[in-house]
């Protein structure tokens, strides 16, 4: 978003928050949101592998307190949110397939619908008023601004660097004439559009665009306010329009400095979502204590602002669930120490979890777990309700390519063994639970009989130090006494698998 589009949304939400219209009736201060049936918009498998999104959230909105707040719809049904407004609008953020953020401006007391097409989209339409579901879909009102294909915004597709990497690799001689990158090209030529024709449509939609906006704004039927709004969320500056015929836009170049530390100044602004997904670029890449010193005591920016940037910063670096990054204690008390004295919120202060330590043969089985409901158990409790059985155990994740690659032979495997003295356990590691029950659900990983948990503590545990985990998938066996005999166990979909459960189960 450029520097433009910015101070756009900045005038236009100061003008909602600084004037009375008198045009609107008195209004509840709240929107409630319906979502039916919501695909899973954490990732997408439109480009090469699997994309995911961080933070993790599917809706987004501030709450009373000027505090972003995550939400997942759920997948089947339906599900009902309730979000305040500030000054008569409360702007949500709606993700759609991983990669591209959706902005409303939703009128207060509106009741609004949000439904999927096949192209997992979302629509938006009002229970209250087709005037407002009218005007909450003008950006789409005209056919061009989305591609069907993808149901991404014709916005995302002509500068999202995904599609634009697979377009400069189909077009450069270096890639297209060197054999050894056929098969990716390949699959770029089925994913990707052809962006020089697009971004020439791109170009014409926009410009027509703002012709409509500004018709509209001329004859009184939208007004100035929202008119603006529109024009700063949907309408791209003229440098990010010349980055269209670049391979990679210059992101830096697109949000001055400047611009970005006037809205984060604003207490109003920081109760709209925009401003919270702003906030998180005054971290650095590599961010230090003293970088988080840096901001908590930066008093040009908004007290609200500085308490978004860190909280963002600490919903990664208080958990390992990220899955490849792991955070030392020490620096992770001392961010939230300065969080917490700036914020009041002593949400992320760390409250160890520990197991109980039944050492059995060197093993102190000190593993924390958790089911899909929430509840709590111990491992070393887990074990001893499984004895006379044997016990393979599959250390995992949901972000774990060859973990849930297996989960098909693993399906066979239990099937296989059903009426047998056989108990399969899958204990995820450095796993959301969101993405751990959305993988669960996918890989059907709890049927015939599985026991299936979330691993709590896994970072400050000994049994994983003491089983040499360094890798997942990682299977351990146990035999009928409850003993650990195998240390790396056969994979299920190895042809050893099988033999060796039966020998123990022969014993």
């Amino acid at each position: 978003m450029g520097m433009k589009n910015l101070l756009g949304i900045a005038v236009v939400v100061l003008s909602v928050v600084s004037c009375t219209d008198v045009s609107l009736r008195p209004e509840p201060d709240t929107v409630t949101l319906i979502f039916e049936n919501c695909p899973d918009h954490t990732s997408t498998d439109r480009f090469l592998g699997n994309r995911s999104c961080l933070p993790e959230t599917i809706v987004d909105y501030v709450d009373s307190t000027c505090v972003l707040r995550h939400y997942f719809p759920p997948q089947i049904g339906r599900d009902t949110l309730t979000v305040p407004t500030y000054r008569g609008y409360a702007e949500i953020m709606h993700r759609n397939q991983a990669v591209e953020d959706n902005y409303y401006l939703l009128e207060a007391g509106d009741t609004v619908l949000f439904t999927y097409g096949e192209n997992l989209r979302p629509h938006i339409r009002s229970l209250r008023s087709e005037w407002n579901t009218w005007m909450y879909n003008l950006p789409e009102a005209d056919a061009r601004s989305v591609h069907a294909a993808t149901g991404f915004s014709l916005q995302t597709v002509c500068t999202d660097d995904n599609y634009r990497l697979m377009w400069r690799g189909l077009h450069e001689p270096k890639y297209r004439k060197n054999p050894k990158y056929e098969e990716v090209l390949a699959n770029y030529r089925v994913r990707c559009p052809n962006l020089d024709s697009l971004c020439e449509v791109y170009r014409v939609y926009r410009v027509d665009y703002a012709a409509r906006l500004d018709s509209l704004e001329r004859n009184g039927e939208l007004t100035n306010r929202y008119a603006d709004y529109l024009r700063g969320r949907h309408l791209p500056n003229e440098r990010s329009l010349d980055d269209l015929d670049s391979p990679f836009p210059n992101r830096k170049k697109q949000v001055p400095e400047s611009a970005l530390r006037r809205i984060l100044a604003s207490d109003s602004l920081m109760h709209y979502a925009f401003s919270h997904r702003l906030a998180v670029r005054l971290l650095p890449h590599r961010f230090t204590v003293t970088d988080c010193e840096r901001i908590a005591g930066d008093t040009t920016l908004s007290r609200y602002a500085r308490i978004a940037a860190l909280r963002m910063m600490m919903e990664r670096v208080s958990s390992d669930d990220w899955g490849w990054t792991s955070y030392p204690t020490e620096f992770v008390r001392q961010c939230n120490a300065i969080y917490t004295e700036l914020s009041g919120d002593s949400t992320f202060t760390m409250k160890p979890i520990v197991g109980k330590n039944r050492t059995k043969e060197g093993y102190s089985n000190d593993l924390v777990l958790e089911d899909s409901a929430g509840n709590r158990t111990d491992y070393a409790d887990l074990l001893d309700r499984l004895r006379g059985k044997v016990v393979l155990v599959d250390f995992w994740a949901s972000w774990c390519g060859p973990c849930c690659a297996g989960m098909s032979a693993a399906l066979e495997l239990r099937k296989a063994y059903a009426a047998r003295d056989v108990a399969f356990v899958y204990l995820a590691i450095n796993d959301t639970p969101y993405q751990w029950k959305r993988a669960v659900a996918k890989y059907r990983v709890a049927e015939t009989g599985a026991f299936c948990f979330r691993v709590l503590n896994a970072k400050n545990c000994k049994f994983l130090k003491e089983i040499d985990n360094r890798r997942i998938p990682h299977l351990i066996l146990y035999d009928r006494n409850g003993r650990l005999v195998d240390l790396d166990a056969p994979r299920p979909e190895s042809s050893e698998i099988r033999p060796k459960l039966d020998r123990m189960l022969a014993e």
